[in-house]
């Protein structure tokens, strides 16, 4: 008894995530409820770990957390929170079972860091992380000779990529064999490069005007011993020039006017001469371009009406 009130205790034995709701006493026409959470904490056997990727593969981070109430999981790089937008071309996050995974895609040396999964049960009251340690494997990524004057090589390992610079002037005795090593804790990466004197390209063969109207000129480029790069589609410079294989396309221009046209071409170790276009290129008035149009829909009208 206390106070006049007599208290029945109900004790569970042996609690289990099953007694987990709400329990009501009941006693007369007076009732009172609780709610019950029989929780299972999160426990990690080990909360530190290391882990090694290769540069431009994709690394997937695992983090099993298995307990009730569901842990919220949430994802940290050096500090920072990662959610899904943050940047769905470098992360993606997903869930298979207990294990909770972040997918770091392409990965570079700016990836290299440390990664806290933080786990959260907040029906219990309880937090806890674990830190994965992520190394990038050192990889020559690339080797560019540029005008015979910089042989820029890019590494990457635990820092920065390294850029190391050669044949600042154009001398006989700088031409050879270079070797570029890069390495750190996790291993080494030879390349070895052969540099000799470049020649300029040939100009095209050809130059053709194939069409023109008020604001466009196209011309077709013929040059045997300079083969154009597919991958080239947009020129840079001028950024008005849109190529199509060996199709050239200039535009916007004024109507009504004539252009000198001449073209070159380039590669690594120079420039070539020119060529001249001739005759001079033209565009055309817009009055032209629509009296055309309309010719051509006559045309059509009568061939469909007959």
């Amino acid at each position: 008894m206390d106070n006049g009130m007599l208290l029945v205790p109900l004790i569970i034995h042996e609690v289990k995530v099953e007694d987990t709701g709400s329990w009501t006493c009941k006693a007369g026409e007076y009732n009172e409820t609780i709610d019950i959470v029989v929780g299972i904490k999160v426990k990690f056997h080990t909360r530190q770990t290391t882990m090694e990727g290769d540069e431009g593969k994709n690394a997937k981070l695992t983090c099993e957390a298995k307990g009730h109430p569901l842990p919220v999981i949430q994802w940290y790089k050096d500090g920072k929170l990662i959610t899904d937008k943050t940047d769905p071309n470098k992360y993606a996050m997903r869930k298979k079972g207990d294990n909770y995974i972040l997918e770091v895609k392409s990965l570079t040396y700016q990836d290299i860091g440390e990664y806290l999964c933080k786990v959260t049960q907040k029906a219990l009251s309880y937090y806890t992380d674990k830190t994965i340690l992520l190394s990038v494997k050192p990889k020559i990524s690339r080797a560019v000779l540029s005008r015979i004057q910089h042989l820029l090589i890019v590494g990457t390992g635990d820092t920065k990529p390294l850029i190391l610079q050669f044949l600042r002037k154009k001398r006989e005795e700088d031409f050879g064999q270079y070797t570029c090593k890069v390495s750190n804790s996790k291993g080494n990466k030879t390349v070895i490069f052969d540099v000799s004197l470049g020649e300029r390209p040939t100009p095209p063969d050809d130059v053709t005007l194939i069409a023109a109207n008020a604001t466009h000129l196209t011309f077709n480029v013929s040059c045997e011993a300079c083969p154009i790069r597919r991958s080239d589609n947009i020129s840079p410079d001028p950024k008005n020039l849109t190529v199509i294989d060996t199709v050239f396309e200039v535009g916007e221009l004024s109507n009504m006017t004539t252009f000198h046209g001449r073209v070159r071409t380039r590669n690594l170790a120079g420039v070539s001469d020119w060529f001249d276009i001739h005759p001079d290129p033209s565009t055309t008035s817009y009055a032209n371009s629509i009296d055309i149009s309309l010719a051509i829909l006559i045309i059509a009208f009568i061939t469909t009406r007959y």
